[in-house]
């Protein structure tokens, strides 16, 4: 049995021999990553327990929540500019981070989720002011675990395992969390409370996970450490140079400037109970169910991201083609509505945009990669503090406008939370519209993310060439011909120059 387990091991995670990265570093990390995305996944549910259970103001509270992403989002290129600028005394650089600030985070993020019985004002601010603070220190580790991606190893197809096996486990870190919708129907229908399932579920996941998370600092750092110095706007200067970056993020923040109706709301309220073989399944637990049975395929070819990006072309055209596979199926699913069977349809329609849609986060991580190598072989220096806190920022400003375009939907329609607690249906203006912002609001987004994108001309063969000459200009500086930042008046290549990568 133990033989046939370590083929199965050699198969998924390559033989040991053939990697500069060890098999068991690699699950250990995905591990940890999987921890953290138990901590991030209940996070998650901080705007549906604020509005739909403890019932606060939904356009102030979403608008105040909005504001305080955005903020966490400007500190986010800060908290890289330190990790940049810091290099800790054993040399490394973003590993310590894993492991010191685990436990504070999952503590933090249990009190955000306790029923504290005090006015509405005051409560309001105690949850927002706790997320400030657990916001700032997740950031640090954030970006330190995935930093590490980029820092475990100096070849980027031994990266793309890290970044694939890491995403991999982020992707798992969703699955128990997932279960909190149909953990809030049974405790509704059992009389535990609401209120009680999202504190265990904080205990667990939230606590929990970050617990789980330190398995991450087995990750080793084996690529050559930049502290990055001068004046503290130096690293911001690199950002703006790497322009794999900053379309990447630009597509992220346009694509969320569009309506959003949550995926639990829609099923809670439009398909409360829905019998199905004779068996009722009341709408929470009915999206999770479908959730899982439809996402099931694409969860399942994720680990062929690396195998499809090499036949596309590169990582970018994942996410091109994730981006017209939403549109496409959004747009086909609306026209066939969700009534009856047709809600199986509009299920296998999504289906299919789901499977490129579950490779794209493993290509943007990849892709922060690449940009790291981009801007050393191109100014002989590497961020990748405040490179992954982009990403960081990215998500939470992206976050942010979602945040407040959640508010402002369910204000469009006339979404009352008091009437839910009274046994009452929510206004015709919520049921005339919610189909249709729940569909089409995401296939206008995906409009918007794709556009940047087309201007991205990177692909695998500039990528290869780009190693190539990278790899010259280290080994030119470990043998002194270069300084330590690389002087480019000493090398010139012909074959490729930054202003061939990208044009605008």
């Amino acid at each position: 049995m133990k033989k046939y387990f370590i083929r199965a091991l050699d198969k998924l995670f390559g033989k040991d021999s053939d990697h500069e990265i060890p098999r068991k570093e690699l699950i250990k990390f995905s591990l940890g990553v999987y921890g953290q995305n138990n901590n991030c996944n209940l996070t998650g549910w901080i705007q549906y327990f604020c509005l739909t259970i403890l019932g606060f103001n939904p356009i102030l509270f979403s608008t105040l929540f909005a504001i305080v992403r955005v903020w966490d989002a400007v500190n986010d290129p800060i908290v890289g500019t330190i990790v940049d600028r810091h290099i800790f005394k054993n040399g490394e650089k973003l590993r310590p981070y894993i492991s010191k600030l685990a436990l504070p985070i999952g503590v933090l993020s249990v009190f955000m989720f306790i029923d504290y019985a005090l006015p509405v004002n005051i409560h309001m601010g105690i949850i927002l002011i706790t997320y400030v603070f657990y916001d700032l220190l997740y950031s640090f580790q954030d970006v330190a675990q995935w930093g590490m991606t980029t820092l475990i190893s100096t070849k980027p197809k031994e990266r793309e395992r890290a970044a694939q096996l890491g995403r991999i486990g982020a992707l798992a870190g969703g699955w128990l969390p997932g279960l909190i919708a149909t953990g809030l129907d049974l405790g509704k229908s059992t009389g535990f409370g609401e209120k009680n399932v999202m504190l265990v579920a904080a205990i667990v996941f939230g606590f929990g996970g970050m617990a789980i998370s330190v398995l991450a600092k087995s990750a080793r750092e084996r690529v050559p450490v930049f502290k990055v110095t001068g004046h503290p706007l130096a690293s911001f200067g690199l950002l703006i140079k790497n322009k794999i970056v900053m379309l990447v993020v630009l597509s992220s923040l346009l694509g969320s400037f569009t309506l959003v109706l949550n995926q639990v709301m829609f099923f809670q309220y439009m398909l409360p109970e829905t019998d199905i073989f004779g068996i009722k399944i009341p709408g929470r637990t009915l999206a999770i169910v479908l959730g899982i049975a439809f996402g099931l395929p694409g969860t399942l070819l994720k680990p062929f991201t690396i195998w499809v990006s090499r036949r596309l072309g590169g990582m970018k055209n994942i996410l091109i083609v994730a981006s017209v596979f939403n549109i496409s199926a959004r747009v086909i699913a609306f026209t066939i509505g969700y009534d009856g069977w047709r809600l199986i349809v509009t299920g296998l329609c999504l289906m299919l945009a789901n499977i490129p849609a579950n490779m794209t986060d493993i290509a943007t991580t990849a892709l922060w990669g690449d940009s790291l190598d981009y801007i050393e072989w191109k100014t002989g220096k590497r961020n990748e503090g405040t490179v992954f806190s982009m990403q960081n920022a990215a998500s939470k400003i992206s976050g942010a406008i979602g945040t407040f375009f959640t508010g402002l939907t369910l204000t469009i329609l006339q979404y009352d939370a008091s009437l839910d607690k009274k046994g009452l249906p929510q206004p015709p203006t919520f049921h005339k519209w919610a189909w249709a912002v729940f569909i089409l609001a995401p296939a206008f987004g995906g409009i918007l993310h794709l556009a940047p994108l087309l201007f991205l001309r990177y692909n695998n063969k500039m990528k290869t060439t780009l190693e190539t000459e990278l790899q010259c200009l280290r080994t030119q500086k470990l043998h002194g011909v270069l300084d330590l930042e690389y002087n480019f008046e000493l090398y010139d290549s012909d074959e490729l120059s930054p202003q061939d990568l990208f044009k605008w």
